[in-house]
C-alpha cells in the first residue's frame, strides 16, 4: 500500500513539474525585444467588467488590455502601458487559451486559465477576480492575423 502512495505522489510531482516548466524561458533582453515588437505589431484586445453592486460594496470595474503576437499574450500594465506577464497562448477553434504566467502563479500547477472567444469577443477566466463572460473589443490589428 505504501508503494502505491509513493508512486502516486511521484506522478503528482512530475505532472506539477511539467506544468510549471511551461513558463516562458527567455532572458530579460529577449523578453524586452519581444515586448517592443509586440507593442508595435501585435493585436490589441481590451476586455472589461462593468461595475456591479453587491450586498456589501461595489465591485470596482476591471479592465484589462492584452497584446497578442507570435504565440505570446501580454498584459498591458494599466499604469505604465508596458507589456508585462507574457504567457504562451494557443488558438483553437476560434478560442485563444492561456494560463496566467504572472510571478505569483508561475510555479503552481493551478494557475488560472483564461480564454477569449473571438467569435463573440468575450473573455472567461477561473481566477484573479474574473469569472466572465466579459465583453472584449478589438483595439488594434486583425483577428485573422492570429491564425
Amino acid at each position: 500500500m505504501s508503494r502505491f502512495k509513493l508512486v502516486s505522489l511521484g506522478f503528482l510531482f512530475l505532472s506539477s513539474l511539467a506544468q510549471a516548466t511551461t513558463v516562458i524561458d527567455l532572458d530579460e533582453k529577449a523578453l524586452q525585444a519581444k515586448a517592443r515588437e509586440a507593442a508595435t505589431a501585435g493585436v490589441k484586445i481590451q476586455c472589461s467588467q462593468a461595475q456591479q453592486p453587491t450586498l456589501t460594496a461595489h465591485v470596482p470595474a476591471l479592465s484589462r488590455a492584452y497584446v497578442l503576437h507570435r504565440g505570446l499574450i501580454w498584459v498591458v500594465d494599466a499604469d505604465s502601458g508596458d507589456l508585462v506577464h507574457p504567457s504562451a497562448y494557443v488558438l483553437s477553434q476560434g478560442v485563444v487559451r492561456w494560463r496566467n504566467e504572472a510571478i505569483g502563479f508561475a510555479i503552481r500547477p493551478f494557475r488560472p486559465r483564461h480564454e477569449i472567444h473571438l467569435a463573440t469577443m468575450q473573455e472567461f477566466a477561473d481566477g484573479n477576480q474574473l469569472t466572465g463572460p466579459f465583453p472584449c473589443k478589438l483595439v488594434r490589428g486583425s483577428i485573422q492575423s492570429l491564425s
